[in-house]
């Protein structure tokens, strides 16, 4: 394989005959060239692509995602429930990183209500089996619970159980017989008893 350079004189666009001697050899050779197809579009300055083409290569590639806009794989957003979640999410950070008592206990009283209780959609054992069993599908074709469970992960990596502080209703509710509940109620462990239970948690 070679490269030749031609004379801009030379119409490649037509044909033409190229003599040349191979280098070591007294003998010279004849070759007769004719372009074709993609090397004659080109030699001819001619569009390779039609402008309806180039758009359909366009609408190709952006396509994965306007489809992906205009039908999601959860189907219809929930924009209400999204939108509630949000700000339960938000209220969760809030209280996190503010540490103030208020936000927090108005944010389990709503993950209490809501998640425990209106929708039932805080993340659970049976929701991480069905994720090992049918993969990311499973999350995708549900946006509320791909958002409690993306929350979770990062969360939990960057700080913690976060989730169990905030976001568990079950935990939630352990908060609230705490605070409000009877004191004589309280069973209190002794701390080794406590050390050691804890694990069973």
């Amino acid at each position: 394989m070679g490269v030749i350079v031609l004379p801009e004189k030379i119409d490649v666009t037509r044909p033409f005959t190229l003599d040349y001697r191979p280098l070591g050899s007294p003998e010279r050779l004849t070759l007769d060239f004719q372009l074709s197809g993609l090397p004659l579009d080109l030699a001819s300055g001619q569009d390779l692509l039609s402008p309806a083409e180039i758009e359909t290569i366009l609408q190709a590639e952006d396509g994965w995602l306007m489809k992906f806009f205009a039908d999601p794989p959860w189907g219809e957003t929930p924009w209400q429930k999204v939108g509630l979640l949000l700000f339960i999410l938000a209220g969760c950070m809030a209280a996190f990183f503010t540490k103030r008592a208020t936000i927090r206990w108005l944010t389990l009283l709503l993950t209490f209500s809501y998640l425990g209780f209106i929708e039932g959609g805080f993340i659970s054992v049976s929701h991480l089996v069905n994720i090992i069993k049918l993969g990311a599908a499973f999350l995708l074709s549900n946006l509320p619970l791909l958002l409690i469970f993306s929350f979770t992960m990062a969360t939990t990596l960057l700080w913690g159980r976060l989730f169990c502080s905030s976001l568990c209703p079950f935990g939630a509710l352990q908060d609230f017989i705490t605070r409000f509940g009877p004191s004589r109620w309280r069973l209190r462990l002794p701390q080794a008893i406590h050390d050691k239970a804890i694990y069973l948690k």
